[in-house]
């Protein structure tokens, strides 16, 4: 199962609700830039649903997100899937 555009952009507004940020869609067409503000939160969100409704759990801290989120080197404690 995958998310819809419809779903993601649902999920971003949920987010930036939550988190605080710029409400909006910069260009639909190109998703991965999509959002005024919370790109990273978003994809971090929707990979996570992903993974949930695929039977997928990922077993990792919030420190651990907040790292993939940004593009860090990953911590030496993630877990393999």
């Amino acid at each position: 199962m995958i998310l819809t555009v419809d779903e993601i952009v649902q999920l971003h507004e949920k987010l930036i609700a939550a988190t605080d940020g710029s409400a909006g869609i910069r260009d639909i067409g190109l998703l991965e830039s999509a959002v005024l503000d919370g790109n990273k939160r978003a994809a971090v969100a929707s990979m996570l649903v992903m993974l949930r409704l695929n039977g997928i759990s990922l077993a990792c801290s919030q420190q651990e997100l907040i790292a993939l989120g940004l593009g860090s080197n990953p911590p030496p404690s993630y877990s393999t899937i």
